[in-house]
Protein backbone atom coordinates (compact mmCIF):
# COMPACT_ATOMS: atom_id res chain seq x y z
CA UNK A 1 0.00 0.00 0.00
CA UNK A 2 2.93 2.82 0.48
CA UNK A 3 5.95 3.11 2.54
CA UNK A 4 6.91 5.22 5.35
CA UNK A 5 9.39 5.58 8.11
CA UNK A 6 7.98 4.23 11.18
CA UNK A 7 8.54 5.39 14.88
CA UNK A 8 7.37 3.28 17.73
CA UNK A 9 6.20 5.15 20.75
CA UNK A 10 4.29 4.15 23.71
CA UNK A 11 4.05 7.63 24.67
CA UNK A 12 2.03 8.43 21.79
CA UNK A 13 -1.85 6.81 22.21
CA UNK A 14 -3.09 5.98 18.83
CA UNK A 15 -1.61 5.45 15.65
CA UNK A 16 -0.98 7.64 13.13
CA UNK A 17 -0.11 7.11 9.13
CA UNK A 18 1.57 8.77 6.63
CA UNK A 19 -1.36 10.28 4.68
CA UNK A 20 -0.75 8.03 1.51
CA UNK A 21 -0.92 5.30 3.17
CA UNK A 22 -3.98 6.41 5.71
CA UNK A 23 -6.14 6.77 2.97
CA UNK A 24 -5.40 3.58 1.33
CA UNK A 25 -6.45 2.04 4.62
CA UNK A 26 -9.70 3.69 4.95
CA UNK A 27 -10.89 3.39 1.35
CA UNK A 28 -9.94 -0.57 2.16
CA UNK A 29 -11.84 -0.53 5.17
CA UNK A 30 -14.93 1.09 4.00
CA UNK A 31 -14.70 -0.82 1.33
CA UNK A 32 -15.43 -4.25 3.70
CA UNK A 33 -18.01 -2.83 5.72
CA UNK A 34 -21.44 -1.75 5.67
CA UNK A 35 -21.58 0.80 8.75
CA UNK A 36 -23.20 4.35 8.72
CA UNK A 37 -20.10 7.43 9.94
CA UNK A 38 -20.38 8.67 12.96
CA UNK A 39 -17.58 10.63 13.71
CA UNK A 40 -16.55 12.28 16.63
CA UNK A 41 -14.55 15.70 17.01
CA UNK A 42 -11.57 14.25 17.92
CA UNK A 43 -11.70 10.37 15.99
CA UNK A 44 -13.08 11.42 12.80
CA UNK A 45 -13.25 7.60 11.30
CA UNK A 46 -16.36 6.32 13.69
CA UNK A 47 -18.98 4.46 12.69
CA UNK A 48 -22.30 3.11 14.31
CA UNK A 49 -21.61 0.13 15.98
CA UNK A 50 -19.06 -2.24 18.16
CA UNK A 51 -16.41 -4.75 17.71
CA UNK A 52 -18.02 -7.95 16.43
CA UNK A 53 -18.57 -5.26 13.37
CA UNK A 54 -14.76 -5.24 12.33
CA UNK A 55 -13.36 -8.49 13.93
CA UNK A 56 -12.48 -9.55 10.47
CA UNK A 57 -10.49 -6.28 10.17
CA UNK A 58 -6.45 -6.93 10.25
CA UNK A 59 -3.69 -4.67 9.15
CA UNK A 60 -0.40 -5.85 8.53
CA UNK A 61 2.91 -3.39 8.90
CA UNK A 62 5.54 -4.98 6.88
CA UNK A 63 9.52 -3.49 8.23
CA UNK A 64 12.70 -4.02 6.70
CA UNK A 65 14.39 -7.21 7.35
CA UNK A 66 10.98 -8.95 6.56
CA UNK A 67 9.68 -8.40 10.22
CA UNK A 68 5.68 -7.79 9.93
CA UNK A 69 3.41 -6.67 12.68
CA UNK A 70 -0.01 -7.91 12.45
CA UNK A 71 -2.19 -5.41 14.21
CA UNK A 72 -5.62 -6.80 15.41
CA UNK A 73 -9.19 -5.02 15.91
CA UNK A 74 -8.12 -4.63 19.46
CA UNK A 75 -5.09 -2.19 18.50
CA UNK A 76 -6.98 -0.68 15.88
CA UNK A 77 -10.64 0.31 17.54
CA UNK A 78 -12.36 0.78 20.35
CA UNK A 79 -16.17 1.23 21.13
CA UNK A 80 -17.05 4.70 22.45
CA UNK A 81 -20.68 5.58 23.12
CA UNK A 82 -22.51 2.68 20.80
CA UNK A 83 -19.41 3.60 18.02
CA UNK A 84 -16.62 1.98 17.03
CA UNK A 85 -13.87 4.32 16.58
CA UNK A 86 -10.51 3.90 14.40
CA UNK A 87 -7.75 4.56 16.87
CA UNK A 88 -5.64 5.39 13.38
CA UNK A 89 -5.30 8.74 12.30
CA UNK A 90 -3.80 11.21 9.09
CA UNK A 91 -0.30 12.13 10.31
CA UNK A 92 -0.05 15.34 8.01
CA UNK A 93 2.81 17.26 9.84
CA UNK A 94 6.24 14.90 9.45
CA UNK A 95 7.39 12.85 7.00
CA UNK A 96 6.91 9.65 9.17
CA UNK A 97 4.02 7.48 10.76
CA UNK A 98 3.69 6.60 14.33
CA UNK A 99 2.85 3.27 15.98
CA UNK A 100 1.54 4.52 19.05
CA UNK A 101 0.38 2.53 22.59
CA UNK A 102 -2.74 0.95 21.06
CA UNK A 103 -0.97 -0.03 18.08
CA UNK A 104 1.31 -2.47 20.32
CA UNK A 105 -1.28 -4.00 22.60
CA UNK A 106 0.09 -7.31 22.92
CA UNK A 107 3.15 -7.16 21.87
CA UNK A 108 6.53 -7.64 23.36
CA UNK A 109 9.00 -5.30 21.48
CA UNK A 110 12.48 -6.45 20.96
CA UNK A 111 15.29 -3.54 20.15
CA UNK A 112 18.83 -5.30 19.12
CA UNK A 113 20.36 -1.61 18.83
CA UNK A 114 23.65 -3.70 17.39
CA UNK A 115 22.24 -4.82 14.61
CA UNK A 116 19.66 -2.19 14.12
CA UNK A 117 16.99 -4.38 14.16
CA UNK A 118 13.36 -4.86 15.93
CA UNK A 119 11.36 -7.84 16.68
CA UNK A 120 7.88 -8.15 17.32
CA UNK A 121 6.74 -11.02 19.94
CA UNK A 122 2.47 -11.98 20.11
CA UNK A 123 1.62 -12.25 23.49
CA UNK A 124 -1.41 -12.10 26.14
CA UNK A 125 -0.31 -9.04 28.37
CA UNK A 126 -3.10 -9.46 30.56
CA UNK A 127 -1.61 -12.94 31.76
CA UNK A 128 1.61 -11.95 33.02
Amino acid sequence: MGYSKMVLDSGTTITWLHPYIYDKVVAEFEDEISLDQSPLEELETCYKGDMEDVEFFTIILHFDGGVDLELSQWALFQEIDDRICFLVKREEDIDSSILGLYGQINQNVGYDLAKKEISFYSTDCQNM
